[in-house]
C-alpha cells in the first residue's frame, strides 16, 4: 500500500532525527564534562550521563526515580528491611537486606 509505505518511511525518519538530535546532546554534554576535567574522550549515551554522573549512587538514582514518578514530588525514604520476589514460585527469592 502506498499510504503504509510512506508512513513508515516518515516514522523511519523521525527515529533518524530523535538519534540525531540525542548524538548531539551527548557531543555537548561530553564537552561541558571536559571543561570540568573529565578524562575521555567519549561518553556512553545513558539516562545516568543524562542527568549529570553515570557513577551516582544507587540510592541516589531510585530518589530521583521517585520523585519523577511522583510528578516532582519527593516524598520520605522508606527502608525496607525484607524483599520477595516470585513467592509461590519455583524462583521464589528472599533478601534481608
Amino acid at each position: 500500500m502506498p499510504g503504509s509505505s510512506r508512513a513508515a518511511a516518515e516514522h523511519k525518519q523521525e527515529v533518524r532525527i530523535r538519534i540525531l538530535l540525542e548524538q548531539d546532546a551527548f557531543d555537548r554534554i561530553l564537552q561541558d564534562w571536559q571543561q570540568q576535567g573529565y578524562p575521555f574522550g567519549h561518553l556512553v549515551p545513558s539516562y545516568g550521563s543524562a542527568i549529570g554522573s553515570s557513577g551516582d549512587r544507587p540510592d541516589a538514582l531510585a530518589d530521583l526515580i521517585g520523585i519523577i514518578l511522583n510528578d516532582g514530588a519527593r516524598l520520605p525514604t522508606v527502608n525496607l528491611q525484607r524483599l520477595a520476589f516470585a513467592t509461590g514460585t519455583p524462583y521464589e527469592t528472599e533478601d534481608d537486606g
